[in-house]
């Protein structure tokens, strides 16, 4: 039975220790000594079994646990290694017999923060060795949370929030459930602690975290990203809570801010971005989410606004996009990420995608559906082309050090890939870099072979005449003239969405997938599956007996860095 004795000697917080001792006349020699120690003060709770010892350590959380070596027939080092398995991290200190070096050596593997000599408490070893113990404890959380936290307002910081936003993400494309992300700050901040004092813009930061903390829900994130940068996460929104928060942080922050007696008035904006509406990725969410911030800062007396994909896509048909290409490339607005394509047989990666993106200055981050068409007029689009390659073999490269890494594909369009001399320029820096050039795959889309089958069936066959690997996408999106395309030898065919999606096929139409996956593995072309975002399409890419998997069901697209990491 658990029985509390108080030994209090000093003023502050009071440490819970729970002793584990199947004999009472120990704990009240233990507790004796803990009395005469001048400088420690702390709550005993004292426990005679290993079963009892369990039941409360399992269901009631103490600050420190002294633990016998025997208590009774078991075993204390095996209680220590129980606890320790169970995430129970708190210091946990082992009696033990005099002169038992094994012990002590199977105490500290098994867990325990320190051994004590049972019965030598003539001198200050065991609350010295407490008190040592409790704060290394103490600095180790402290640690920990300024590791995950921001020290002024008492959020969590960026990383945490990407972390935070991350798993999010992988939630919602579980439950089909959408986020919304709210990028806050505000404007003109340097102004402001100019004019009032950094003093004063701090409380002011303190302040706005407060507001928002309360305008979020019990669920949400908040965060501080920096400076004067905060984000919120909502999670599970259902109809229209998103723009119910919207309002709620537009009036949130309004009100002025009252600091030492003085009123300063801040301008304070937000961008709002849903989940999958306006991005699939971290990065767009957030680059969009920013965006939408600057344009509501531009936007006098907006607060919040939203990301709008319409708007963003009106400056495509005008002079503006053809003029911005214009040294984009040299000041480095376009990136590459890449897509893994899984093995459908053992999950591991067997191909990447290089993915384009612009990092347009004014618009955030830009997908090709967004530039793509004004690209393709400019007189930038080989330059860009030849940029994008050697992203991917530098790619290439590095994961395929061991020689088993996986195949890098580059889309391309018909103007593109029939361009004078690309295959032996490209088989050029191929060769320079001690690859093979059948680590690279020129993915087409079907649309444009369909339109020029002739030119592309001759470039096709000069590409893998040097080893090359040509791939046909987005095939089942566009009614096609398939015996034109049967004609053409391709590696793979990368099968659209569309054929995965069950709702878009009665019980008997489903064979028509089916039957076109094994129609090209008749031909000798290796299937891939493309647009898989949930197990059921998995599932299917699986019956179809798809070779590679691709969509965020696997993975969504990767930052270098994180591609290299996991090839």
């Amino acid at each position: 039975m658990s029985v509390p004795e108080s030994v209090s000697k000093a003023p502050g917080r009071t440490a819970s220790i729970l002793v584990v001792d199947d004999s009472r006349a120990d704990f009240m020699l233990l507790r004796h000594r803990l009395e005469r120690s001048s400088t420690f003060d702390c709550q005993l709770d004292w426990v005679g079994s290993f079963d009892e010892a369990w039941n409360l350590m399992t269901t009631v959380r103490h600050d420190a646990y002294i633990v016998d070596r025997h208590i009774g027939e078991d075993d204390g080092i095996e209680l220590i290694r129980n606890a320790r398995a169970n995430d129970i991290d708190e210091p946990m200190i082992l009696l033990t017999g005099a002169g038992s070096p094994d012990t002590d050596r199977a105490a500290l593997d098994a867990g325990a923060t320190d051994y004590v000599e049972k019965g030598r408490y003539d001198d200050d070893r065991i609350p010295r060795s407490i008190r040592y113990a409790l704060e290394r404890q103490r600095a180790v959380k402290r640690a920990q949370w300024l590791s995950t936290h921001d020290r002024m307002t008492g959020l969590i910081n960026r990383q945490t929030a990407r972390d935070r936003l991350g798993a999010a993400l992988d939630r919602s494309r579980r439950t089909g459930r959408k986020l919304a992300v709210f990028y806050v700050n505000i404007a003109s901040f340097r102004t402001l602690n100019r004019t009032y004092g950094a003093i004063s813009g701090d409380a002011v930061l303190i302040e706005l975290a407060q507001r928002l903390r309360r305008c979020a829900r019990d669920h949400d994130t908040v965060a501080r990203l920096g400076g004067d940068e905060f984000l919120v996460l909502a999670e599970e929104l259902d109809g229209p809570d998103a723009h119910q928060l919207a309002r709620a942080l537009a009036t949130a922050v309004a009100e002025p801010f009252v600091v030492h007696g003085r009123t300063i008035k801040a301008q304070i904006h937000a961008g709002a971005v849903i989940f999958p509406d306006d991005g699939n990725d971290l990065e767009t969410l957030i680059i969009r989410a920013d965006a939408a911030a600057r344009r509501a800062r531009d936007d006098s007396g907006t607060a919040v606004q939203f990301w709008h994909r319409p708007r963003q896509m009106r400056f495509q048909s005008s002079r503006y996009m053809l003029d911005n290409f214009d040294g984009a490339l040299e000041r480095g607005e376009f990136i590459v990420h890449y897509q893994p394509a899984m093995r459908i047989g053992d999950g591991s990666i067997g191909a990447v995608e290089a993915l384009l993106r612009w990092q347009h200055i004014d618009h955030g981050l830009l997908t090709p559906v967004e530039f793509m068409p004004a690209l393709s007029r400019s007189e930038h689009l080989a330059a860009v082309g030849r940029w994008v390659i050697g992203q991917a073999l530098d790619v290439c490269r590095r994961a395929n050090q061991d020689g088993n890494g996986p195949i890098v594909c580059v889309n391309m369009s018909a103007a593109q890939f029939t361009r004078d001399r690309l295959a032996r320029e490209t088989l050029s820096r191929v060769m320079g870099l001690g690859l093979s050039a059948s680590m690279l795959q020129f993915e087409l889309p079907c649309s444009d072979v369909a339109a020029r089958p002739d030119a592309i069936e001759a470039t096709i066959d000069e590409f893998q005449a040097l080893g090359f690997r040509v791939a046909l996408a987005e095939f089942g999106r566009d009614a096609v003239d398939l015996p034109e395309l049967l004609d053409i030898k391709f590696d793979a065919v990368k099968l659209d969405k569309r054929l995965l999606d069950g709702d878009q096929w009665t019980q008997r139409g489903e064979l028509i997938p089916l039957a076109i996956a094994g129609m090209w593995r008749a031909m000798g072309v290796e299937v891939w599956a493309t647009g898989v975002d949930n197990p059921a399409m998995q599932k299917k890419a699986e019956v179809m007996r798809c070779v590679l998997g691709q969509g965020f069901a696997y993975s969504g697209p990767l930052s270098r860095a994180a591609v290299l990491e996991r090839v």
